[in-house]
């Protein structure tokens, strides 16, 4: 394939060998996949996407363990990656571990408050969360209505995690006027 003669030309290239393993998880190859990523990482060691596609590897695989360790490491080495943090939220929930996912999603909005999506992430599991309280849940909703009163609330995304918040916060005729509004928005716009 063009990408494997890419890394055979430019075996240094990080990105020839991600795009490698991206093939090799396409058409099933696990280990292979898990080496060309590996690769990258001995090319790049703070790249965020190979490691979250290892961890996606692992999770896929059973080993939720794992995947929450390479995730969270992900997430070390580049903090500003929104995606590596989705995927460890997820596998935290996944593992009964949402206060985790609550806690950690709090601090980096706190740390990070100008990120809406890193915001939008803390919306959608502090209002989701059993584990989540009064304050968080409170927290969620401030922050999903600053996110859908910006220029982001005409998002669907944005729309439905404030309705999450709302419906937390026992405001369901809010929460479901939300969401109407944000289907509504997405029929009209043909899924824009």
């Amino acid at each position: 394939s063009r990408a494997r003669a890419a890394t055979l030309a430019a075996p240094k290239e990080a990105s020839s060998w991600y795009v490698q393993g991206l093939i090799e998880e396409a058409a099933g190859n696990d280990a292979a996949a898990t080496a060309a990523f590996t690769k990258v990482l001995t090319i790049d060691s703070g790249n965020a996407r190979a490691r979250t596609a290892i961890g996606t590897i692992q999770l896929r695989n059973g080993n939720t363990a794992d995947a929450m360790k390479t995730y969270g490491d992900a997430v070390l080495g580049s903090p500003e990656s929104t995606d590596a943090r989705a995927h460890l939220i997820a596998a935290q929930v996944l593992a009964g571990k949402c206060a985790d996912a609550v806690r950690e999603t709090g601090a980096a909005a706190i740390t990070s408050p100008r990120d809406a999506g890193i915001a939008e992430l803390y919306v959608r599991v502090a209002s989701t969360c059993r584990s989540a309280n009064t304050e968080q849940r409170q927290r969620a909703m401030t922050m999903g209505e600053n996110l859908y009163n910006s220029p982001l609330g005409s998002s669907a995304q944005v729309s439905e995690a404030y309705a999450l918040s709302l419906a937390a916060a026992g405001k369901w005729k809010d929460a479901e006027e939300t969401q109407a509004a944000a289907m509504f928005d997405v029929a009209k716009n043909g899924n824009e």
